[in-house]
């Protein structure tokens, strides 16, 4: 069950990109949020090393922490994010989680076309991830949900864009998951 709402949660946020306002009254919302005490939380021990214009906000959402990585430019139609939390595997391996996670995609989220899966090599952990396309409504976004075990919690890490700026933006996901560290 915690599964289920870390994923509807995970789809939430990142289906705030799917808007198409050009405001900059999002991103400097998110940002004073961020800045107020009320909502701000870290979550647990970790790190990411961010590229320019990119930044982070720790908060927590239906009480579960969760850190978003955002561009801070609002008038980027791609509208990238990313959002990191945690989830206890519940005594599955690593690769039985990542196959209850594709499977609850695909059962509870109308519009995915599943695309490709992986591994990547992250701070000594093994890092699989897929992707795939969700389609809502007339906006189509390329999303990658990364998984890094540690100790029987998975660290997942969703990325979303619009389905235009995938070529541009892939390569910064995969730099800034790769900078994914556990900090004591």
């Amino acid at each position: 069950m915690k599964y289920y709402f870390t994923f509807l949660l995970s789809q939430l946020l990142l289906s705030q990109g799917c808007n198409n306002s050009k405001s900059k009254e999002a991103t400097e919302t998110v940002k004073q949020k961020a800045n107020t005490g009320s909502i701000q939380t870290k979550v647990p021990d970790i790190q990411f090393t961010l590229p320019p214009h990119w930044f982070r906000t720790d908060t927590i959402v239906n009480e579960a922490p969760v850190c978003l990585l955002m561009k801070g430019n609002p008038d980027d139609n791609f509208k990238p994010i990313i959002n990191t939390n945690t989830e206890y595997m519940n005594g599955r391996t690593h690769q039985e989680y990542m196959v209850a996670a594709q499977s609850g995609l695909t059962s509870i989220v109308t519009g995915v076309e599943l695309l490709k899966k992986g591994e990547l090599e992250i701070s000594g952990n093994k890092c699989l991830w897929y992707n795939y396309y969700r389609t809502r409504g007339e906006i189509k976004r390329y999303m990658i949900f990364y998984s890094i075990p540690v100790n029987g919690t998975a660290y997942t890490i969703t990325a979303a864009v619009n389905a235009e700026g995938l070529e541009k933006y892939r390569p910064i996901f995969d730099q800034i998951v790769q900078s994914f560290r556990l900090v004591n």
